[in-house]
């Protein structure tokens, strides 16, 4: 990276990050790539199945809507929001329409906190290239109990992907369309593989660049870093009907403080 481009590159001391798997998945890639970036405080709002706008549950555990986390109206302010699979509701049987309706929400109350919005789209390439036979085994192993068809969720997909790249040329924000490379027979979940690309790239986004820098020798992470990331949980959730309060946040070696709610 040039010194002209480290002039114009934007701070990232605060960041929050609303999501569902992939966030959680590539939760401590996504930490070391904005930790590396200069970022003090970041905030995750995730977990596996996590909804923009619905009470959201696997087996045994419960979480609420993204729309709904505290982060949003918090008075501090933020450098930069990323907000990631949005395409998650359209296995709940949420029309697209609606899904972005809830999304520009979170954009809204984001951006009133001061925060350079970043969306990632939804893994378009990826499901596309899903034939009938593949698509019915991934939905057998990913979401065996939603009745979502291969051409439903092609064709919800496409209309998420067209809306939400549209509002983001409206309003003048970074929108990352995943490459299907990111993906494989998993054709919803970044592959570890390319878990550090992905995250140096959104991370990119953030700091308002057009493509990410080449990787840093920044000093590695402790194992404990890595551990503590791992097995952060949520501030409140819900596990076998019982409402769970934690601490929620966890501060790395490096400094870096992250909270997730």
């Amino acid at each position: 990276m040039t010194n002209e481009d480290a002039r114009s590159t934007r701070p990232l001391r605060s960041v929050a990050v609303l999501g569902a798997s992939n966030i959680s998945l590539g939760m401590p890639q996504l930490a070391q790539a904005l930790d590396r970036a200069g970022c003090a405080r970041c905030t995750f709002a995730c977990g596996h199945g996590r909804s923009f706008g619905l009470r959201s549950s696997i087996p045994l555990r419960v979480l609420g809507a993204l729309r709904e986390v505290p982060l949003l109206d918090e008075l501090d302010a933020l450098d930069a929001a990323l907000l990631a699979d949005v395409g998650n509701d359209l296995v709940y049987g949420v029309a697209p329409m609606r899904i972005l309706e809830w999304v520009e929400e979170c954009i809204e109350r984001l951006s009133a906190r001061g925060a350079r919005v970043v969306v990632a789209g939804p893994p378009l390439e990826s499901l596309a290239r899903l034939t009938p036979a593949r698509y019915a085994v991934a939905k057998g192993v990913l979401f065996p109990f939603h009745a979502l068809t291969r051409d439903d969720a092609l064709r919800g997909i496409a209309e998420l992907h067209a809306g939400l790249a549209a509002s983001c040329a409206r309003r003048g924000l970074a929108y990352v369309a995943p490459p299907a490379r990111w993906y494989g027979l998993d054709p919803i979940h970044v592959r570890r593989a390319c878990r550090q690309e992905w995250a140096r790239g959104l991370v990119a986004a953030m700091q308002g660049m057009d493509s990410p820098p080449p990787p840093s020798r920044a000093p590695r992470w402790s194992f404990g870093d890595w551990s503590r990331l791992r097995l952060l949980r949520p501030e409140r959730e819900v596990v076998c009907g019982i409402e769970r309060r934690g601490a929620g946040r966890t501060k790395l070696s490096t400094g870096l403080e992250v909270r997730c709610q």
